[in-house]
């Protein structure tokens, strides 16, 4: 049946069509228009807190090792978004309309990291975009957010904010605990405005029970995010899909690339949003064709009214305008009132918002500067310096 449901679409759209031209030809050219324009592909957004496995997973699902940062920490200011190119390529991304940087790919632990060191008078990019020939992103986008600080704190807002066009996310714990209680906050707050939610359980290989923290992990959900109690998890080893990839014996490196689980979660994940992919565009095509129809049927209606319509028609026509005109005149410098109001009561509800946010900023960092020793305080002023950018794109918005 679900071959078989885009075709059907496909059918029932091309009759609409036959029957749109019959109505007005240049309302089919117009369809036609609207549909040609380029569908983006579907996107995947990877969350997860920190030391949870989540760059390796990406690395894994890429095929390549060290696509995405995994031995130093990822900086708190960046999210990664991966593309397809012919050759790898790396750029800098940063709000308004600032122009993207450049840069070779060997240097992008540099531009991501906490620990590298960006070039002389470079600012630390808002996001890094990351492009290569590897197949899957031919068909798909992957994003990794960063995990540094938790999902319950300021560098949780950085997933939001990659995690808001999202296709679907891919939400990584690992077998070592179940969600912690900032996970399970994430996800109910990001997850109510994702339709597809994927759960990746990572490092499989290297804790004996995690199927007992699979069925913790289901528990939780189903009390704290009952949406997602059903949904799929998919036990994951990126060491072990790795170690297939150095694998001399064939035989043995199929044996570990099926036992990772990395090739299970990357056929699923293509074959869940790249049809939807398809369906979605469908849906859109025959959303197109209903609005040039309805456009149709409101001039036949018209048509008909003309021609049926009498002198006492005309009449209540136009009583019915005149009580309209009174209404409005009545009622014009009320709404001009309530319009007054109402912007007042916005700018003093922003105003506090704006203040409440700053609050909590000073109070995360003054926390973490008297827990920080002298190595991580010298990081502070980045991680000052991407909050603030945040607040003010979040002001902006």
């Amino acid at each position: 049946m679900t071959d078989t449901l885009p075709q059907a679409v496909r059918q029932t759209r091309d009759k609409l069509l036959e029957l749109l031209a019959d109505l007005e030809p240049a309302a089919v050219a117009w369809v036609h228009a609207q549909r040609s324009g380029r569908q983006a592909k579907p996107g995947v957004v990877v969350v997860g807190e920190t030391n949870r496995g989540k760059s390796s997973l990406v690395n894994a699902l890429l095929a390549t090792p060290n696509a995405s940062p995994v031995d130093a920490d990822v900086a708190t200011s960046t999210y990664l978004v991966f593309g397809h190119a012919d050759h790898w390529q790396a750029s800098a991304h940063y709000p308004g309309s600032m122009a993207s940087i450049p840069f070779e790919i060997a240097e992008l632990p540099n531009w991501v990291t906490m620990r590298g060191e960006l070039p002389l008078g470079a600012l630390p990019p808002r996001f890094v975009t990351v492009d290569g020939p590897v197949p899957l992103l031919d068909r798909l986008t992957i994003v990794d957010t960063p995990g540094v600080g938790g999902l319950n704190s300021v560098h949780g807002e950085l997933a939001k904010e990659a995690a808001r066009d999202a296709t679907a996310l891919l939400f990584v714990v690992d077998a070592s605990s179940p969600f912690t209680s900032g996970e399970l906050a994430f996800l109910a707050e990001v997850g109510e405005r994702v339709e597809t939610v994927l759960f990746a359980l990572t490092k499989v290989d290297a804790f004996r029970g995690w199927r007992e923290i699979l069925d913790a992990d289901r528990a939780l959900l189903a009390e704290h995010a009952p949406r997602f109690a059903e949904s799929t998890f998919y036990a994951c080893s990126a060491r072990m899909f790795e170690l297939a990839g150095r694998s001399a014996n064939e035989q043995a490196a199929a044996m570990l690339r099926e036992r990772s689980g990395i090739v299970e979660l990357q056929v699923s994940m293509q074959e869940l949003l790249i049809g939807r992919s398809v369906m979605l565009t469908e849906a859109n095509g025959l959303r197109t064709v209903a609005t040039a129809l309805a456009e149709q049927e409101a001039a036949l209606a018209a048509k008909v009214r003309a021609f049926s319509s009498g002198a006492e028609e005309a009449a209540t026509l136009t009583q019915r305008r005149d009580e309209l005109v009174t209404a409005r005149r009545s009622a014009t410098r009320g709404w001009q009132v309530r319009l007054r109001a109402e912007m007042q009561r916005a700018r003093m509800e922003t105003g506090h918002e704006v203040s409440r946010d700053m609050r909590d900023l000073q109070s995360w960092f003054r926390q973490a500067i008297d827990a920080a020793d002298r190595t991580t305080l010298g990081d502070a002023p980045r991680q000052v310096d991407a909050a603030l950018q945040l607040a003010s794109g979040r002001i902006s918005a």
